[in-house]
């Protein structure tokens, strides 16, 4: 399973849900900071990074695959967990920049609040990869199988 593009290999992938990443906070942190009304305003905001692979972490990435906008971010709080990097954001600590899928059901009740949501953000879509082959063992193309059917009825259809 992978979240986001793959990079160059010899690894084939399935799409398995669509998915984008979006900037949310706290409502109690937005009080306290404002809201950030660009990307230029992030510079004065205490975001939450999530240290992932070999990549910059303290880079959040923005705009299309035609015009991408990276931005350098900084904070205090940094992680490894996902969850972790969430918590801390509800509760107050920060901004941090999560998969829609994840924080969809906190967007919904209230406990964080997207922020720039004009401005577009990284697709970050759910795939099965597997290895080249010219055919597929069955197990593992019911497995994957399985997954698209999981993963469609738990969550949100996103564009």
């Amino acid at each position: 399973m992978r979240v986001g593009r793959l990079p160059d290999s010899r690894l084939h992938c399935r799409l398995l849900h669509r998915n984008r990443r979006v900037v949310c906070a706290a409502p109690d942190y937005l009080r306290r900071r404002g809201e950030p009304r660009t990307l230029d305003d992030l510079a004065r905001h205490d975001c939450i990074v999530i240290r992932e692979n070999d990549a910059d972490y303290a880079i959040w990435r923005f705009g299309t695959a035609d015009d991408p906008v990276n931005v350098r971010v900084d904070g205090a709080l940094t992680s490894n967990d996902g969850e972790v990097a969430t918590d801390w954001c509800r509760a107050g600590r920060g901004m941090v920049m999560r998969s829609l899928w994840q924080v969809g059901p906190m967007l919904d009740d209230g406990s964080l609040v997207q922020v720039l949501p004009d401005v577009p953000t990284p697709r970050a879509d759910v795939f099965a990869v597997f290895p080249e082959a010219a055919q597929l063992h069955r197990r593992v193309s019911g497995t994957i199988d399985h997954l698209a059917r999981g993963l469609e009825r738990r969550l949100p259809a996103i564009s």
